[in-house]
């Protein structure tokens, strides 16, 4: 292969990848009325804030290795979209996780074999959660997500984004195995929480359903 030949694959593949910045995520930072959050937009966050806080944690990360897992976490979104975390269950993520396999396999099917491997490593090492790089990345993806939310007008909140505030499951278990990740993500629940206080909305009744639908 010479050397237009890969640019032109590599070209292709970025050509791809830049349909994250029009697939959208269920999240309006301005409005229901205005633009939706982009995954790409969702994408550059996380990758600023795992160079942000990779020193924080009790063990040592590779700072690179989270970033590359940040940037290509929700890769394969440009092809399959976005399901909001609202509208999953078991059956739907596992299908969600089998499409989203397929997609990265596609895209990356053109480049080098370096290259191609490098990312499709990545990207199994971050689903499979066994390493403190994929764990930290997955952690910060959940606190990403709920802190944009709390930066959301509440009018855009569903009762079930309200509800997880309450349930460990969707934030507070993914950051269980480091202290600092622990305090960041209450940190984002409280500041969740009193978004609705000051909103006047009764935090105690939304806690007991939240509390009662775990139960």
């Amino acid at each position: 292969m010479n050397t237009t030949q890969q640019q032109n694959l590599y070209l292709q593949f970025l050509s791809l990848a830049a349909k994250l910045k029009t697939t959208v995520r269920h999240s309006w930072p301005l409005g229901k009325n205005e633009r939706r959050e982009s995954v790409g937009d969702h994408s550059w966050r996380l990758v600023l804030m795992s160079l942000l806080y990779a020193d924080k944690l009790s063990q040592p990360v590779d700072p690179l290795k989270c970033v590359l897992m940040a940037s290509i976490h929700d890769l394969p979104e440009a092809l399959c979209g976005d399901i909001p975390l609202i509208n999953q269950d078991k059956n739907v993520k596992k299908q969600k996780d089998i499409l989203e396999h397929e997609a990265l396999i596609k895209m990356t099917e053109s480049l080098d074999e370096d290259t191609k491997n490098k990312i499709r490593k990545a990207y199994d090492e971050y689903e499979a959660q066994e390493t403190i790089e994929s764990k930290y990345v997955k952690a910060l993806d959940k606190i990403e997500a709920f802190q944009q939310h709390n930066l959301d007008p509440l009018d855009t909140w569903e009762q079930k984004e309200k509800e997880m505030l309450f349930q460990d499951r969707y934030l507070m278990k993914h950051c269980q195995f480091d202290p600092f990740l622990r305090q960041l993500a209450q940190k984002v629940i409280d500041d969740g929480i009193q978004k609705l206080k000051d909103a006047g909305e009764d935090v105690e009744k939304i806690r007991e359903e939240a509390i009662q639908k775990i139960n």
